[in-house]
């Protein structure tokens, strides 16, 4: 673990309020797989795996891959090339008191079926929380919660790989 932190720590530009960048860890692959190794051990036994756009699409997608589970992409509102009807919907104020609209296709979540939620960076939890009723009302069981980097407590089992003091 405490190499994993050392890893973000080199790689991620901490000091800039609401501006830090995570791509850095996407630039290089080893740091790419250390991280994916350090979800990878802490991951439960999940049906799926979910990702919210945009980097946690991206950290997702590489777990679910190393998973052998099927991949969920959470993306924004207007961004699915589909009607609305078939998309179900969910918004919420962000941490930077923007509101922020995330959807899924009706035909992604089966009933029942354990989810893992990821994404890079947890500031308030409000985005995340606000998926994790979206895949609930969509009839999944969101059961872990993974983030690269955490700022808040959250009263629903979330892991951070490093946490903001």
């Amino acid at each position: 673990m405490d190499s994993v932190i050392g890893l973000l720590r080199d790689h991620i530009t901490w000091d800039t309020p609401s501006k830090t960048d995570v791509y850095p860890l996407l630039e290089r692959n080893d740091v790419r797989e250390r991280i994916i190794d350090a979800f990878v051990e802490r991951a439960a036994s999940v049906d799926r795996v979910a990702g919210i756009e945009a980097t946690g699409l991206v950290f997702g997608s590489m777990l679910a891959e190393r998973l052998d589970k099927g991949f969920i992409a959470v993306r924004r509102q207007h961004k699915w090339p589909f009607y609305k009807e078939d998309l179900l919907t969910a918004s919420c104020t962000d941490y930077s008191d923007d509101v922020k609209g995330f959807a899924v296709r009706n035909d992604q979540i089966r009933d029942e079926e354990d989810i893992l939620l990821v994404d890079d960076w947890i500031e308030t939890g409000s985005q995340f929380r606000c998926v994790s009723e979206l895949l609930e009302r969509a009839g999944g069981d969101v059961v872990q919660g993974l983030v690269v980097v955490q700022e808040t407590s959250l009263d629903y089992p979330v892991t951070s790989l490093a946490t903001v003091e």
